[in-house]
């Protein structure tokens, strides 16, 4: 995220710092932490916007660009979460369609194609990445024909997990006054981000001296009100059943018949609202000595609101290093020539010594720590 900023926006390397801090550590990928393969995906979206930028630059690496953007959306597909890689893709095109769209002085300019050489380049990109992933992609494509998903979810179950716009505060603001939202509705960039990235859209409005603006400037504006437009719609898309254009886009856009809980389009809202904190800061702190001051505001900020987060919650090392009855009886049990079985039960089952590890810890650790660990001996035993 920081090189996107500094060499395609080109911001500042401090502005381009604060725009790297506040996607890395902001409450979505943090949130993320537990879904693995999802947070392997969405990492990749910003490095895959700066390869696309490269492929269009005039720059003699452009093609080494393509080549590389390819291997990145291949990277995407093989980290194993196919949601993840369809909100990396669209979010990829939508930006390039933005990009082409915010910079149009005319409307007559929007219908022509060299406005939108992004998406030529994407095109080229995409097809690289499934030749280079097809050996997991061919079969994972013949396995998901025999899926329950392989004509679409029902659209209930699609738009499972939507953003209520009743929660939006808590998910976009930092849980300082307030208990953590369900995971995947996390998004908040902090106080001292959310301030910045107000300052970059404002910047972003429409002024008479517009067609005065340098260079620099003027593409500054570009990359921000795409950006802009990638925070719009990552919260438009995650209301989900809240917003009654997502049945239009479940019924006629292939694809988002596939998938439920809506909320993780919150990539593209966590994204943008970064680029646009880097803008707000290169345009609002005019000194370093104010910039750094900011900075280390922001790190703090982001540092005491991700203490609330799953994975700085910790819990007793026997989650980790205790060994299970059933799994050691299955290891032992070399000579039976079983490979794989099937493990099933409801999350209130008790694995025999539920009681033993209550009364063990319940003087020593608090309740949640507890029941964390208690979630996790579940998880072994299964």
């Amino acid at each position: 995220t920081y090189l996107f900023a500094r060499h395609a926006v080109q911001l500042h390397p401090l502005p381009a710092w604060i725009t790297g801090i506040i996607f890395a550590f902001g409450g979505f990928l943090g949130a993320q932490v537990e879904h693995l393969n999802q947070l392997n995906a969405s990492v990749w979206f910003p490095w895959l916007l700066l390869f696309l930028e490269g492929s269009v630059s005039r720059a003699r690496w452009r093609w080494l660009s393509l080549l590389l953007g390819g291997g990145v959306i291949a990277l995407v597909f093989l980290a194993g979460h196919s949601q993840a890689a369809f909100v990396v893709l669209v979010g990829t095109a939508v930006y390039a369609l933005l990009h082409g769209t915010v910079g149009a002085r005319r409307p007559r300019d929007l219908a022509s194609m060299e406005r939108y050489p992004r998406l030529g380049a994407l095109l080229i990109m995409g097809t690289i990445g499934v030749v280079l992933s097809a050996a997991q992609l061919v079969p994972t494509i013949e396995l998901a024909q025999l899926s329950v998903r392989s004509g679409g979810l029902p659209y209930q179950e699609a738009a499972s997990f939507s953003l209520r716009p009743s929660l939006i505060f808590k998910s976009v603001l930092p849980p300082l006054l307030w208990e953590l939202p369900f995971s995947e509705f996390v998004a908040y960039v902090g106080l001292v981000g959310l301030g910045l990235a107000t300052a970059g859209a404002w910047y972003l409005r429409p002024t008479d001296a517009e067609p005065a603006l340098d260079k620099t400037r003027g593409r500054m504006r570009i990359f921000g009100r795409a950006a802009l437009g990638l925070a719009i719609l990552g919260i438009l898309l995650a209301f989900g059943a809240y917003n009654p254009l997502y049945y239009l886009l479940y019924r006629f856009v292939p694809g988002f018949a596939l998938f439920r809980v809506p909320a993780r389009w919150l990539m593209l809202y966590a994204f943008g609202m970064a680029v646009l904190g880097g803008i707000g800061a290169s345009r609002l702190l005019r000194t370093r000595r104010w910039m750094i001051a900011v900075s280390i505001l922001l790190v703090v900020g982001l540092f005491v609101a991700g203490r609330r987060l799953a994975y700085n919650q910790p819990t007793a090392p026997a989650a980790y290093d205790s060994m299970r009855t059933a799994p050691a009886h299955i290891l032992a049990d070399s000579d039976s020539g079983l490979h794989r079985f099937l493990s099933m039960s409801d999350i209130q089952y008790d694995p025999g010594d539920m009681a033993d590890l209550q009364a063990m810890y319940d003087s020593r650790l608090p309740q949640a720590t507890v029941y964390d660990l208690i979630v996790a001996t579940k998880m072994k035993e299964v």
